[in-house]
């Protein structure tokens, strides 16, 4: 949400602070992109945090995507 490649608790209280004034359209706190920060933005992004999940650069697209989609099956599984 604030753009620095980490999900932490400072995202965590700009979903908070967007969702408690009722923020919505196409904005970074909008997580799961319904155009409305509430509370699943807030679930998906504690999640992520407890998950210690960070950006990764692109060096190698084919790569990164496999580790982006075996990252992914795992969090859904965990869900």
């Amino acid at each position: 949400m604030n753009q620095d490649g980490t999900v932490d608790v400072t995202d965590n209280v700009l979903i908070d602070n967007d969702a408690g004034n009722f923020m919505s359209g196409y904005i970074p706190t909008d997580v799961n992109g319904d155009e409305t920060t509430d509370v699943s933005d807030a679930a998906i992004a504690d999640n992520n945090a407890v998950n210690f999940c960070e950006c990764c650069k692109a060096v190698n697209k084919e790569v990164d995507l496999i580790k982006f989609y075996s990252h992914l099956k795992t969090l859904t599984a965990m869900a």
